[in-house]
């Protein structure tokens, strides 16, 4: 699909880089910078948009862990156009308690900015809730002002057990047939049987992408 922001930008978790076109040579420049000092703690999960005043603004989960660590929020920072530095991390989301992890983010056309997440209820991934919040002013200072807060509910359809079986029967077909790929097939097929279970643990990972300017497509 077509990006609809004319930049690319590439990351690994505390380090970002960023690819600046240059109009006089054909190869593109490189830089990176650190966002925030090395630490110990974990930091992982990251996402960054660009605004239309040209600022850069990053997300990523933080915390002692991942899904098993109940201090784990979503924080983000700024850097604002022109400036050699970015601010200092701030809270972007957090549900007191439950790990907060894989944040996304994406400007619509309508310019407001979406984070969506999921929170993981059993400190299990399948154990995921999604979330996302809307902001319309996230050009000051410090963490945007979110106007909602709600959760994006799961609902695959009714054939989805099928299509799981068949997908997963099209994988056997090219794997060597072990006890634990049979345990496998079958934990499949239980899973997706279970209407609840197939309701959580849908999670983010890349950008979501706007589709024909109306409709958002967010990967799960």
């Amino acid at each position: 699909m077509r990006n609809l922001f004319p930049w690319q930008l590439g990351w690994t978790p505390l380090l970002l880089l960023n690819l600046f076109p240059n109009l006089s040579q054909a190869e593109p420049q490189y830089e990176a910078q650190l966002i925030f000092p090395l630490e110990s703690w974990h930091n992982h999960g990251s996402c960054i948009v660009q605004t239309q005043e040209g600022d850069l603004l990053a997300c990523w989960f933080h915390g002692s862990g991942e899904r098993k660590s109940d201090d784990v929020m979503i924080l983000g920072a700024r850097k604002r156009k022109g400036d050699a530095s970015w601010s200092q991390p701030f809270l972007m989301a957090d549900t007191p308690e439950f790990p907060d992890t894989n944040c996304c983010m994406i400007i619509d056309p309508n310019n407001r900015l979406w984070l969506l997440w999921p929170t993981i209820q059993a400190n299990l991934w399948e154990s995921a809730l999604m979330k996302y919040q809307i902001s319309e002013n996230y050009h000051g200072d410090g963490p945007p002002v979110w106007n909602q807060e709600k959760v994006l509910h799961i609902k695959p359809g009714d054939s989805f057990p099928d299509e799981v079986r068949e997908k997963t029967a099209a994988y056997l077909s090219h794997q060597q047939l072990t006890p634990d790929m049979i345990q496998w097939a079958h934990d499949n097929f239980q899973q997706a049987d279970d209407k609840l279970t197939r309701r959580l643990g849908w999670f983010t990972r890349a950008h979501p992408k706007i589709l024909d300017q109306q409709r958002m497509l967010v990967g799960l």
